[in-house]
């Protein structure tokens, strides 16, 4: 599984959450668990359903709803 892929992916569906395109409003350690939790997904789901797992685990960190 490509990480860079996951994680270029993932910064697109931040941008498009936060309206930032200069940086990430992210710890590495959030950035981090971010990606763990979506490879993880993936693994279970299938890389065809990259883009709703991305809004699915992103969504929530933003607008601070539990899983």
């Amino acid at each position: 599984m490509d990480k860079r892929f996951i994680k270029k992916q993932m910064d697109h569906v931040i941008k498009t959450y936060t309206e930032q395109s200069f940086s990430l409003p992210l710890t590495k350690d959030e950035e981090n668990q971010l990606l763990q939790k979506i490879v993880d997904q993936v693994q279970q789901q299938g890389f065809e359903n990259l883009q709703d797992i991305l809004h699915d685990i992103i969504y929530p960190f933003f607008t601070n709803q539990d899983e």
